[in-house]
């Protein structure tokens, strides 16, 4: 029984740290209709339309929060 419960705390962590490497690479789980960088549509389970809008999207974020104002 204690194993069971080990295991399950286990399963739950690695699919709480999948969900967070995507959400950091900017991959969601619920498909977004439209990049929140140009407005095209986006890419399956994405909240972007490609690789080059993330990142000019990640770095303006990163511009942001080095003036303060993210």
């Amino acid at each position: 029984m204690t194993a069971d419960i080990i295991d399950d705390a286990n399963e739950h962590a690695a699919r709480e740290l999948e969900l967070r490497i995507k959400a950091a690479r900017g991959h969601i789980t619920e498909p977004s209709e439209n990049c929140i960088n140009c407005g095209d549509p986006a890419q399956p389970e994405s909240r972007f339309c490609g690789r080059d809008c993330r990142d000019d999207h990640e770095d303006r974020q990163k511009m942001l929060k080095r003036q303060g104002r993210a």
